[in-house]
Formats: C-alpha cells, structure tokens, sequence
C-alpha cells in the first residue's frame, strides 16, 4: 500500500469509527476488538512506510472508538507530515543512512548496537530500525571523528 491509499484507509476507517461512535448504544463487543486491529495494521503499514508511529505498541485486544479514532488521526497527521519537499519519508532506511553515509549496513547496525547511532524502532518487538538525518551527520561530525575513525568495539 502506499502513502495515498494508506491515506485514503485511514481516513474511511476514521469516519466509519465516527459513524459508530454517534450511536453507541449496545455496540457488539467486537467493534471495539477490531478498533484495535484497525489500530495495529495501521502501525504495521506506518512502519512499513517508514513513519513514525506509536501505534504499532497497541497491545490490548479492544479499544474504546474514541481513543482507536484518535491514534488513526496521529498517524493520518503523520503521513502528510513526515516527509521532505521531495515526498520521501524524513525517516531514513537502513540502506539509505548506510548509503548516505557510504558505509555498509552492517556498519549502521553496529552503530546502533553500540548506542552511538540513535534511531527510532518502528512495529512491534525490537521493531525495524528508522534514523534520522540528523542524528546520522551528528555521528559523522569532526567532533565524533566521522565514519572513519570511529571504532565499534
């Protein structure tokens, strides 16, 4: 799914979340079961497209609409916000902070593992690994050595 069309969901899902919540009275109690899958695919695909999103820690098997609605609209927010001029995601790949910085990948990892690197865990358990630039030039500035002089072990 890309970013339109996870847009797009997003935002049925939130109106159909609305639709509910006008009328609550005597809800079955899997609505608020699948306000919560609603919730955890909606942080799955968010990591998936490298934004950033708490979503993907939801962990309780039901959620109340009004606070399912509220964290789809979090991430809704995110989308359109989360990137460059260019359209690209601020939130950098693995490969892409290895490649900006012309490093391997393994060397990314390895800073990360060292805490020298910060980055962000996106999804459920240890998460897949998101950097931002920042944080990637503030490992290669003079005052840290760069790259090059920088020893992981």
């Amino acid at each position: 799914m890309n970013r339109q069309a996870f847009r797009t969901w997003l935002k049925a899902t939130i109106a159909e979340l609305n639709r509910l919540d006008a009328d609550p009275v005597d809800l079955p109690y899997h609505v608020f079961e699948e306000a919560a899958d609603a919730v955890r695919q909606a942080g799955r695909q968010a990591a998936l497209l490298g934004i950033a999103s708490r979503c993907g820690d939801c962990d309780t098997p039901a959620l109340a609409l009004t606070t399912a609605r509220d964290a789809l609209a979090e991430v809704l927010a995110a989308v359109g916000s989360n990137r460059h001029s260019s359209g690209k995601s601020e939130l950098l790949t693995v490969q892409e902070a290895a490649t900006k910085a012309s490093v391997s990948p393994k060397t990314i990892y390895a800073l990360v593992a060292s805490g020298k690197l910060r980055c962000q865990r996106i999804g459920n358990g240890r998460g897949t690994i998101r950097i931002r630039p920042t944080d990637l030039d503030r490992v290669k500035e003079p005052e840290t050595h760069g790259f090059k002089h920088l020893r992981l072990g």
